[in-house]
């Protein structure tokens, strides 16, 4: 499974939105199952909306959505996540958001984080 993340605005000022899309892909060649994302939006954003190919859940800054039953060789699965920027955090203005893929044929978490420079 190959997994990589975007964000379509980025430098991000305070008070505006950028939209994070993961995608992942089947890159082996049998269908892979029970595929979930986890997505931890950083500090200095706060949650607006989400969508995928899966019903999600909202914690805190945490967006979990529901397993993908299966998922083909050579197909994808693409999410989207839609964050308000609220705060610059570090002194560099940075922020990482970090999508965690899991699968029931990999006993590992697959890892992208996708940084956003923020200003006011």
């Amino acid at each position: 499974m190959h997994l990589q993340s975007y964000d379509t605005e980025d430098p991000v000022e305070v008070g505006k939105q950028t939209i994070y899309f993961v995608e992942t892909r089947n890159e082996g060649t049998s269908a892979v199952t029970n595929v979930q994302l986890t997505n931890n939006i950083p500090e200095e954003m706060e949650f607006v909306s989400a969508a995928g190919p899966t019903e999600y859940e909202v914690n805190g800054r945490v967006v979990t959505f529901k397993p993908y039953a299966s998922l083909p060789p050579g197909e994808k699965l693409v999410y989207k996540i839609v964050c308000k920027a609220v705060s610059l955090g570090d002194a560099k203005g940075s922020a990482k958001n970090r999508a965690i893929l899991k699968h029931d044929e990999f006993e590992h978490e697959i890892i992208d984080e996708e940084g956003t420079s923020v200003y006011e």
